[in-house]
């Protein structure tokens, strides 16, 4: 990190041993990402690289992210490191590990309107590609339901978002849903 000139690496140890290292140099990736547009699909091709996906958010707006098609890792549930910064540089979404199978994040409010940053941070020496959508998400639509009466919908038409139905209950009285 940081400018040109020399870097000393200083291995040692207990015992007698051959240190072999190996030093890449990369420059991190960046690319814009759009809530409720196309999917954007990043890869890394240097052990270490970071791939950072760009997105505005509105202050008190959901967002949820789907990530799939994950080639970085060998491994189902780790491999990658996937957090979310705030405009400010500060954490929204502490890293947390995302593998081969991929994952979905459940929605999280961006707090300030500004530039967010979605940052895939290849673990170890993996290096692959992963998609990635993102979805803005609007409130959780609430419904009522009538015991033996009418039935309460609610539409869920973004990944991520909730719904509540509630009905009135009697003390003693059994109801089973369907």
């Amino acid at each position: 990190a940081g400018g040109a000139g020399s870097v000393a690496t200083v291995v040692g140890g207990v015992v007698a041993a051959t240190v072999k290292l190996q030093v890449f140099q990369f420059t991190d990736k960046t690319a814009p990402i759009t809530a409720n547009g196309p999917a954007v699909a990043t890869s890394v091709g240097t052990p270490g690289q970071r791939s950072t996906l760009t997105f505005s958010g509105t202050a008190g707006n959901r967002v949820s992210v789907r990530i799939y098609g994950v080639t970085m890792s060998p491994k189902p549930n780790t491999g990658i490191k996937v957090s979310i910064l705030k405009p400010d540089g500060s954490t929204l979404v502490s890293p947390f590990d995302v593998g081969s199978a991929g994952t979905w994040m459940e929605p999280v409010a961006t707090p300030v309107t500004g530039s967010y940053k979605l940052i895939l941070d290849g673990q170890s020496t993996y290096k692959g590609k992963a998609t990635v959508t993102m979805w803005t998400v609007p409130s959780d639509p609430t419904a009522t339901a009538t015991p033996g009466g009418a039935a309460g919908m609610v539409a869920l038409p973004t990944p991520g978002q909730n719904g509540t139905i509630t009905f009135s209950a009697t003390a003693g009285h059994r109801y089973s849903v369907k």
